[in-house]
């Protein structure tokens, strides 16, 4: 982990809890470095360890504060809230931070009120269409709202939000598919599914893929497949493609997604938004499963908004079987007439500078920097 300049202005970002906040955070992280701004995370316990495997493996200063999931009638929560708030503004203070910059989940009110309790500005960045619960709470705290989905303004305050995308790791779409086959070990001839239920794993994406895995290859006897099961199923899903003799890379958390993304030539995947940027950062055509019952079902309503411009193929829970499942990418592996068409869709979903339009953004209403970055277009 890199020291702390204190001649640089500091900025803090909140990303802890899943890798859905915990990576566009690091992303607006470097984009500030880079911007000439000296960020600070605030994490999980754990987040650093899961994620990048230790804090030393961090490219920031990083501090890890007690936190819960956002409940009111949690006494836990707020006993966590309490002692977060007071490590978050012990850091505040002696790191000279000028602003804080929260990706939602339940580690950000802590630096967030944090924040405003020293007069500080905050900033918020909302990635799903349906805003999630310590957003929302935090909305009328915020400066301004950085927001994807334009579906998210309505309950965060349309006059404080700007659509700016969400930024996604170094390293998307700068890779071609032989490349990163070569380097996970594929080969380069014939298609490769990639199968992705999120940094917390898909029990249910699991039990269906499988199956349709092996439906699949009778089709495509050259078929590979990138799978990343959550911890509970890596080894399962193992000796399941060793079965069904598939050359396959299995494993439970995968921390170079820009090469899984570039190898494939299609997806099967939750609708996480951080998901949905990176598929549209490397064009690749999906087929969405989304995690129902999540707050606001905000997952079902990023898959549908991505359905609905052509960008992506949805099936609901209840109706992905694992016939239901391969027929579908089925028919994306026959028509490439689809995939291209896909692909031009995904482009519009791309916000290739949403890292260093908002930290411009934030570092320009700071007076850091003599003027922000191009506009950035206003959510409707």
């Amino acid at each position: 982990m890199k020291g702390f300049d204190s001649r640089k202005a500091g900025i803090g970002v909140a990303c802890g809890g899943s890798g859905g906040h915990f990576f566009p955070g690091l992303a607006t992280a470097a984009a500030l470095e880079e911007a000439g701004a000296e960020p600070i995370l605030f994490l999980g316990r754990g987040n650093a360890r899961r994620f990048v495997g230790s804090e030393a493996n961090l490219p920031f200063p990083a501090v890890e504060i007690p936190a819960s999931p956002f409940r009111v009638r949690s006494l836990r929560f707020y006993a966590d809230l309490l002692q977060g708030l007071r490590a978050a503004r012990k850091t505040l203070r002696k790191r000279k931070v000028r602003a804080v910059l929260a990706t939602g989940g339940f580690v950000s009110p802590a630096p967030v009120l944090a924040a405003r309790s020293l007069g500080l500005p905050v900033y918020l960045h909302e990635a799903n269409a349906i805003p999630g619960k310590a957003n929302l709470w935090m909305a009328s705290l915020a400066k301004r709202c950085f927001v994807f989905f334009e579906e998210a303004t309505g309950a965060l305050g349309p006059r404080r939000c700007e659509r700016a995308g969400v930024p996604v790791r170094p390293g998307f779409g700068g890779v071609s598919a032989s490349e990163a086959r070569r380097e996970l070990g594929l080969a380069e001839t014939g298609p490769v599914i990639l199968i992705a239920g999120g940094s917390q794993g898909a029990a249910a994406l699991n039990e269906r893929m499988l199956p349709a895995a092996r439906r699949l290859l009778a089709d495509f006897p050259g078929a590979q497949f990138i799978h990343l099961t959550g911890d509970l199923w890596a080894e399962k899903a193992r000796e399941a493609y060793r079965a069904m003799g598939a050359r396959a890379l299995v494993a439970a958390f995968f921390d170079r997604m820009e090469l899984a993304a570039a190898a494939a030539d299609v997806a099967v995947g939750r609708a996480g938004a951080s998901f949905l940027a990176e598929l549209a950062a490397v064009r690749l055509p999906a087929v969405l499963v989304p995690l129902p019952n999540l707050a606001g079902n905000h997952q079902e309503r990023n898959a549908e908004a991505f359905a609905r411009s052509g960008a992506a193929r949805m099936v609901r829970q209840q109706r992905a079987t694992p016939v239901a499942l391969y027929l579908e990418v089925r028919k994306l592996l026959l028509s490439e007439e689809t995939r291209e068409r896909m692909k031009t869709r995904l482009a519009a979903w791309h916000f290739p500078d949403a890292g260093r339009r908002i930290a411009e953004r934030v570092l320009g209403d700071l007076g850091e920097i003599k003027c922000p970055a191009p506009a950035i277009v206003p959510a409707r």
